[in-house]
């Protein structure tokens, strides 16, 4: 409920304006008191949402009462009205200003004026109480985070305390300023017994700690260097290292910090897999997907079941083909390439490529081989094996275009969300401009009426963008639901019309209707608050981008359909945009709506109605000649 406070010290005075507030706002509470010292002691208790303050008062005159009221943090952010008898007098005013006065009503009161300046300070009492409000939500977010920050340190300086790896740091000469304990289960010494001292005394070679500082010097981080370190009773372990510069507040490099890993049994393990692994390699490689042999002159003279599946050809005409020949030619060069390398590095190797399939189809095939040697060193029956990867490339294809799909989501989100950010602003810096022009006391009342027609259209403007935004959210939440009941499609486009035949006029465009059906009674089971808004959205983008000819609203029954159609002579939509249109977000995209604002909801939400009510919408259009919007629905 709306309180508000009235000191005035005529009795007479306090009548009559509490008589005139009830008038205009019956709904409105109004306190009152003759002195300041009274009214500032209902002011704290009952926390009015404005305060109207004669300026002449006896004992302690408006100022005083003013002053006061601003300095108590209880009733501080209460606004202040200042009563004055002189409309002139500057002095006062200025004085006003300066002991915290939101604003002046000169006797007598004029009830527009009153009326524009309680709005408007109820609104201003609002935003401060929510301004309030986020503040004590922040300063308790604040102190919640505090909280979590002291929780989280006590956490981290407990996983400092048992780490299994070591951290250490260094400064810029390489003396260890920091150790933790648990370098006693990597190194075996103490960190006591560590810092201050070289930290190359801890690498089995010195050379490894250079080249670990010529690494970060490059990268600035260093990630599994693997080396090994020298502990404390001599013993060499294998260790690995994920190391980086410590930068100072400046942006200089203070020294290093990493944390060291002991991987012996890594190694070790390694060691013996890389054995074991070409043991099995060789074995493996004669039962696994396309598999075959080559010659040294590049004849093939094995292949299993797999391959001549895959190619078609029976084993006495494939052997003696050249494993190059199946190839696709522009993957050759690079293939031969991978090969050679190989072949000198005697090494294995693994390549992607596109392999000709019996069916005349080049494949993407993985392809992995290993040469082999005898024990002179000579290439002797090269073995390779490949896998087809067609579906698997086409998945991750697939995959790539969706994440781009859902990137392009979110920058059309917010874009969008920059947009609504101008679109509500600017209605609404509108309302409160043209609000407080007409409090002015030099307001030439001559403007009164444009200036109040501006604050209606503008609210209509914002309060449409605010439902707009609400039916979109609706509709991504899939909250929206469909209440069918006989609709009067004659009536429906009648009320179409009335709502913006007063704009088609002020524009001189001929707003007319498609009198095809005019004389038939046609009803439909629909939902008629959602017919109405898709015909009021399409409307509405037709008046805004057309600026002659005329715009036309009508309807045909096809089979067991009823299709509407919005036409106009506007600027109309190039091809390329007839999807794009209608999808969520995306037009704020185009150059059209930036020209002539708007969010960019009305067709996404028109979109999703219609298909709710199970039917579909689409646009003709060619450009600077105009466009037409049919959409169907069930009868």
């Amino acid at each position: 409920m709306v309180k508000i406070l009235a000191i005035d010290d005529i009795d007479d005075n306090l009548v009559t304006l509490k008589a005139i507030i009830n008038d205009i706002f019956p709904e409105i509470t109004v306190f009152t008191a003759n002195n300041g010292m009274d009214g500032i002691a209902l002011a704290i208790e009952n926390n009015p949402d404005v305060i109207l303050l004669d300026i002449i008062m006896p004992e302690m005159d408006g100022f005083e009462v003013c002053r006061y009221l601003k300095e108590d943090e209880r009733v501080s952010d209460t606004p202040i009205v200042f009563l004055t008898a002189l409309k002139d007098d500057r002095i006062n005013r200025i004085k006003a200003l300066e002991v915290g006065a939101d604003g002046f009503l000169s006797k007598p009161i004029e009830e527009t004026e009153l009326t524009a300046q309680i709005n408007a300070m109820v609104k201003i009492k609002a935003a401060n109480r929510a301004k309030q409000t986020e503040k004590e939500r922040l300063k308790k977010l604040v102190e919640e985070q505090t909280r979590e920050l002291a929780q989280s340190e006590s956490r981290l300086k407990g996983i400092f305390d048992n780490l299994q790896d070591a951290y250490t740091r260094t400064d810029l000469s390489g003396t260890l300023t920091m150790v933790s304990p648990s370098a006693e289960n990597v190194y075996g010494f103490k960190p006591g017994e560590l810092i201050g001292k070289p930290i190359e005394m801890l690498y089995a070679k010195k050379e490894d700690r250079l080249s670990l500082i010529l690494a970060l010097q490059a990268k600035r981080k260093v990630e599994d260097f693997v080396c090994q370190a020298r502990k404390k009773d001599g013993t060499k372990v294998w260790v690995s290292m994920n190391v980086q510069f410590l930068i100072d507040k400046t942006g200089q490099i203070a020294g290093t910090e990493g944390v060291t890993r002991d991987i012996t049994e890594r190694i070790k393990a390694e060691t013996e897999l890389r054995e074991k692994e070409v043991q099995f390699r060789n074995l493996a490689n004669s039962g696994v997907a396309l598999i075959w042999t080559s010659l040294p002159d590049k004849q093939l003279n094995f292949f299993n079941d797999s391959w001549l599946k895959f190619t078609g050809r029976t084993f006495e005409k494939e052997k003696g083909f050249g494993w190059m020949e199946g190839i696709h030619p522009n993957d050759k060069d690079i293939c031969l390439k991978t090969y050679l390398e190989a072949f000198d590095h005697h090494e294995s190797f693994e390549i992607e490529c596109r392999l000709m399939h019996h069916s005349g189809k080049y494949l993407w095939i993985r392809n992995m081989g290993t040469p082999n040697y005898n024990s002179e060193g000579t290439f002797v029956g090269y073995i390779g094996h490949c896998f087809d990867i067609t579906d698997l490339l086409q998945i991750q294809h697939d995959l790539r275009i969706a994440k781009e799909k859902a990137e392009e989501s979110d920058r059309l989100k917010s874009a969008f969300l920059a947009n609504m950010s101008h679109e509500i602003r600017t209605p609404l810096n509108s309302i409160i401009g043209f609000s407080e022009l007409l409090t002015d006391p030099d307001f030439d009342k001559e403007q009164q009426g444009d200036f109040i027609q501006s604050i209606i259209e503008n609210g209509r403007n914002l309060l449409t963008i605010l439902s707009d935004i609400m039916d979109i959210s609706k509709v991504e939440s899939g909250s929206v639901t469909v209440n069918r009941h006989p609709v009067e499609v004659n009536h429906l486009i009648s009320d179409i019309v009335r709502e913006f035949a007063f704009k088609a006029k002020e524009k001189r465009i001929d707003f007319r209707v498609d009198t095809a059906n005019a004389n038939q009674q046609i009803a439909i089971n629909s939902d008629g608050s959602k017919l109405r808004q898709i015909l009021i959205n399409l409307t509405s983008n037709a008046l805004k981008f057309t600026h002659q000819g005329y715009i036309e609203i009508g309807y045909r029954l096809i089979e067991n359909q009823i299709q509407f159609h919005v036409k106009d002579s506007g600027i109309g939509i190039s091809k390329q945009y007839f999807e794009q249109i209608f999808e969520r977000f995306r037009q704020i995209e185009s150059a059209h709506t930036r020209k002539y604002g708007g969010n960019g909801l009305g067709l996404a939400i028109s979109k999703s109605f219609v298909e709710l009510l199970g039917g579909k919408i689409w646009v003709e259009s060619i450009v600077n000649q105009g466009s037409t919007f049919y959409f169907t629905t069930p009868l």
